[in-house]
């Protein structure tokens, strides 16, 4: 036989322990090698350079001579790979035995075959071939002494030890960002004025129905209350306060009893005092993450530039003591860290003065709000405040992205960002390598590796020319930057695409911001949500509510100097977050039916293991077209270490139902209303 001639032999793989102090390679399954021929000399057993690195780390794995320590210490590296436990057990190895010096039965282009060279390989190998026609070829199981199998026992349960407590760190550090992202200070600002007195009596009222509204909303909130009053400047008293407290049940409660000491006054003019009523929010003890400011007012402040009254102002030139609106709004907000402002109107003279508090509040004036008593009853007023809490409190919650929550004093390494489309001329191409994950050919492939903590499988790596264009094009992702660039495959076509880089955080070990697997792993679970929504498009064919849902393909870019990249298609169109890993839902009717369905399916479809949230994207509307083409999605799974970190776990599953309710497209999927009694 031609030494260099080369034939294919399939041989099980199994999770057998290789040996210790000789190399071999046996297989559990005798049955299915029985009737196969014996390996000879130059026969080829090809491997992919996957499974030769599970062959590698396969454990026990003890090379030649090596003293127990070092036996130990490779079991250790070997032990740390969670593909090797039961993927073994699925999937074929082919192994290469390639020319008559028998290097090893490592791929060549292992950073191992040096120390697995040895001179007796050949040896071994030529033992198992001279073995009787017909029978199983195996190679002599060296002895193990029985200290090292003690001491590999234990390293086993040392690391199963490790990814427990790793775990538990995990769920600890879950609980005590939820715990803080749903933290609230509820500050109330009232005019103090004859006119309010049915307002303010209302708040006094109910404020243990606005608290408890909150609660059942989100009950792991913690919730302080506290009031500032106005009136003008004529009057004894023209401001006051009441602290944060958490004593608001009954009567005799620091908060009833502080606001019922509050009483109204008639005053000489129409216009107010409101900048000192601003003044006292700002004096109050700010500590919780969400921090509220509900204002209730029926006249403006002085100053003709805030309403169009004619007449009622005895200060039309401004204030009387000269304080200016764009310090006292700065400093609510870069000072007092205020999340909302909220304004209810209770006639039509304020909204000159919101629209003017805007305009200086810009370029960031999105936390201010307005809403209208127009078409109220003064009984729906502590729902309006119960629903402006809950939206804070939920927006804090989405913004627990890959890193941790979102705190203002978190900084990123700035970039200048231009919208505009690259000119691709001036930018120079590089060589690049694109990864994807394999596609299964059904959703229980993917959930069963995901409950085994098998990783899924990438397929070749496909070469391509790369252009990345030199600016970002947007800074709305609360944790990664998106360039255009310009992608060229093997067979010379060229598309436009989107490529996403994790932002640098000021102080941050770069090499960890962007390791490789950072971006697999932000890859996989584009991967398998695409997989269920594959299946959901079976499933509701014939329910006449729902709409096709689908996910962009994600891939992983390599370009040079080692830089990586999320790439996917650009998508055209409205975006819109339809719903978030922490319970916030998109109150349009036509986005939330179908995808909180969607959610809600796939955590019954998985049997409670994991949950699709965090749905963003764009609804796609043409002629005999209705679907949602979204990114970015969130997995909560009960491994709380696999899925990036906007995983959540359990708690991301309780988030999920504390505000879903369940509608059409559920019912006629025969979803459970409460799953997780």
């Amino acid at each position: 036989m031609d030494i260099h001639s080369q034939k294919r032999r399939r041989v099980d793989a199994c999770p057998a322990p290789l040996p210790s102090s000789s190399f071999t390679f046996t297989t559990p399954h005798t049955a299915s090698l029985k009737e196969r021929p014996p390996i000879e000399a130059g026969d080829n057993i090809r491997t992919t350079p996957e499974q030769r690195l599970l062959v590698e780390d396969a454990k026990p794995i003890i090379k030649p001579g090596a003293t127990t320590t070092d036996q130990v210490g490779r079991l250790a590296r070997a032990s740390s790979s969670l593909a090797c436990k039961t993927k073994l057990e699925r999937e074929k190895v082919i192994i290469n035995i390639e020319d008559e010096d028998a290097a090893s039965l490592v791929s060549s282009t292992s950073t191992r075959n040096k120390a697995w060279a040895k001179p007796d390989s050949f040896a071994r190998v030529q033992k198992v071939i001279k073995q009787e026609p017909g029978s199983t070829p195996t190679l002599p199981r060296p002895e193990t002494s029985s200290k090292t199998r003690l001491e590999m026992e234990a390293l086993r349960k040392e690391l199963a030890q490790l990814k427990a407590n790793a775990r538990a760190s995990r769920m600890h550090e879950i609980n005590q960002m939820l715990r803080a992202a749903q933290a609230l200070d509820l500050a109330f600002l009232f005019d103090a004025t004859d006119s309010m007195r049915s307002y303010l009596e209302v708040v006094k009222t109910r404020i243990l129905k606005i608290v408890r509204s909150i609660s059942d909303a989100y009950p792991d909130s913690y919730i302080r209350v506290a009031f500032a009053f106005y009136r003008d400047y004529n009057s004894k008293k023209s401001s006051g306060s009441c602290n944060f407290t958490t004593s608001f049940k009954g009567s005799r409660s620091t908060f009833v009893e502080a606001l019922s000491c509050v009483g109204t006054k008639s005053g000489d003019d129409t216009a107010e005092d409101v900048f000192s009523g601003l003044q006292a929010i700002a004096q109050l003890d700010w500590t919780a993450h969400n921090r509220v400011v509900y204002h209730i007012a029926d006249a403006p402040c002085h100053g003709t530039r805030f309403h169009d009254m004619k007449g009622g102002d005895d200060y039309p030139n401004g204030d009387l003591h000269g304080r200016d609106i764009a310090v006292l709004l700065h400093d609510l907000r870069e000072d007092c860290k205020i999340s909302t402002y909220t304004f209810l109107h209770i006639g039509p003279t304020t909204h000159k003065m919101l629209k003017e508090f805007k305009r200086v509040a810009q370029p960031d004036n999105s936390w201010i709000h307005e809403d209208d008593f127009n078409g109220m009853f003064i009984e729906d007023i502590p729902t309006k405040v119960a629903m402006a809490c809950k939206s804070s409190i939920s927006e804090s919650l989405s913004t627990i992205s890959s890193s941790r929550m979102n705190h203002s004093n978190v900084k990123f390494v700035p970039r200048d960002v231009q919208a505009a489309m690259p000119h691709w001329g001036s930018i120079r191409a590089q060589e690049g390598e694109v990864y994807k994950f394999r596609r299964y050919g059904n959703l229980d492939e993917v959930l069963c590796r995901i409950e085994n903590g098998i990783p899924l499988e990438l397929e070749r790596a496909e070469c391509v020319q790369v252009k990345v264009g030199h600016h970002p094009f947007s800074n709305d992702g609360a944790s990664r930057w998106p360039f255009y660039a310009q992608i060229v495959t093997h067979e010379y076509e060229t598309k436009t695409m989107v490529v996403k880089r994790f932002k640098d955080r000021l102080g941050a070990d770069t090499s960890r911001v962007h390791a490789k697997e950072k971006y697999i792993e932000q890859m996989e679970v584009q991967a398998v949500s695409s997989q269920f929504a594959e299946e959901f498009d079976c499933c509701i064919r014939n329910i006449q509510e729902a709409k096709k849902v689908a996910f962009t393909i994600v891939s992983a870019l390599r370009a040079q100097s080692n830089m990586y990249y999320n790439m996917e298609k650009v998508l055209t169109g409205l975006w819109t977050k339809f719903n978030s890993n922490a319970g916030y839902v998109n109150g349009k009717k036509a986005y939330t039916d179908t995808l909180q369905a969607f959610s809600h399916w796939t955590h019954e479809r998985s049997k409670g293991k994991v949950m699709v949230t965090d749905l963003q994207g764009v609804q796609i509307s043409s002629v005999g077209t209705r679907a949602f083409l979204l990114c970015d999605p969130a997995i909560h799974s009960k491994d709380v270490l696999r899925f990036t970190r906007t995983n959540l776990g359990e708690k991301g599953f309780e988030l999920f139902y504390n505000s879903h309710k369940c509608n059409t497209i559920c019912r006629r999927l025969g979803l459970k209303a409460t799953p997780l009694v």
